[in-house]
């Protein structure tokens, strides 16, 4: 049996140079409504002065685990050290330059408890530009079945968004060369297992984008990534259908036109409200 005081919740922020937001993102987890939580931040050798940061938060509450890899891991294998460290029943993510709504894990929690068939739950979520300002808000299908519908053509759950159970995500992990894309490919990886998930159709997360974010500055590299991730996963099982592979000839496409365009029509589909 755990421990009355074990926590039922695992967050997990992997964190490189964010020292400019660190502080926000940070609040934002340890003023949650949902207080029984542990908090593992990762820093992967920030050149900023976020460890120092990180560092002083944890002096200030026990419920943060901070650690500092010995050298630059990237992301995947940063996170998949931070799933060796959970001791909560579920997981939840947070990224270092984000905000989330205060009751935001009361809700997921809340609503994991008295829906036992669902493992993986995520919400919509604002985004903004590096001031907060909205600049758009992605809405995701709300059900098992039309999250896998859409997720053949497009990620139809958000990475930061979700509360997992930790079973299930440290037994899948991240999986390695999928770096810009390890969250696509997980969720292709979560469907072939039978895990079941579903979207709150609220928004509880505001996802900042700015000029250091890696899929803003290798733009090319993230569409190669995903494209490669469909790849495995399209054209066999039943993800595959007519309009998911039109959808994947038209990113082909994409990839051969010129870092401009695909940065413009990158930002207006991720600004649409």
């Amino acid at each position: 049996m755990k421990k009355e005081n074990n926590p039922l919740i695992s967050i997990l922020m992997p964190n490189y140079n964010n020292e400019k937001y660190l502080s926000e993102a940070i609040e934002s987890i340890l003023n949650q409504t949902y207080k029984n939580f542990e908090f593992i931040i990762i820093d992967d050798c920030s050149t900023d002065n976020s460890w120092e940061l990180i560092q002083k938060y944890a002096k200030k509450d026990k419920r943060i685990r901070a650690y500092r890899n010995d050298r630059n891991l990237k992301i995947v294998k940063t996170l998949n050290k931070a799933l060796k460290l959970v001791n909560g029943k579920y997981i939840g993510r947070m990224d270092g330059d984000d905000i989330v709504t205060l009751d935001k894990f009361e809700k997921q929690v809340t609503f994991l408890e008295k829906n036992l068939d669902v493992d993986c739950v995520g919400t919509n979520l604002e985004l903004t530009n590096s001031n907060m300002k909205k600049i758009g808000v992605r809405m995701y299908p709300k059900t098992h079945n039309e999250i896998k519908k859409k997720l053949s053509m497009e990620a139809s759950i958000a990475h930061a968004t979700i509360l997992i159970k930790s079973d299930i995500l440290k037994k899948a992990k991240y999986s390695l060369g999928n770096e810009l894309a390890e969250d696509y490919d997980l969720w292709f990886r979560l469907f072939q297992r039978g895990v079941i998930f579903h979207n709150l159709q609220e928004i509880t997360y505001f996802y900042r984008q700015h000029e250091n974010q890696g899929k803003f500055t290798n733009l090319k590299g993230t569409l190669l990534k995903a494209i490669n991730v469909k790849r495995r996963y399209i054209f066999k099982g039943n993800f595959f259908s007519m309009r998911s592979s039109f959808h994947f000839v038209l990113q082909c496409i994409l990839l051969l036109l010129p870092k401009r365009f695909i940065f413009w029509l990158f930002y207006k589909l991720n600004s649409r409200k």
